[in-house]
């Protein structure tokens, strides 16, 4: 009696797997869309970034840890 279950479990998964197929042939323009409209909000907030950079010139510690070790090189 167990053995009959298993056979239709092993076949239940195919009929699944071909629902899945016939379903994701349509599905996939929808999230294309969604990636292009994230990508599209990504550039938008990627300008922004580069101003963080312009930060540390106006005399970070990054800018002095920079300058020791140059120095020291120089005197090495």
């Amino acid at each position: 009696m167990e053995e009959i279950p298993v056979q239709e479990a092993a076949g239940s998964p195919r009929v699944q797997f071909q629902s899945l197929e016939t379903q994701s042939e349509g599905l996939p323009p929808e999230p294309q869309l969604i990636q292009d409209t994230d990508m599209e909000q990504g550039l938008s907030v990627a300008p922004p970034v580069p101003q963080v950079p312009a930060l540390p010139h106006e005399g970070s510690p990054g800018d002095q840890a920079a300058a020791l070790l140059t120095a020291r090189y120089q005197v090495s």
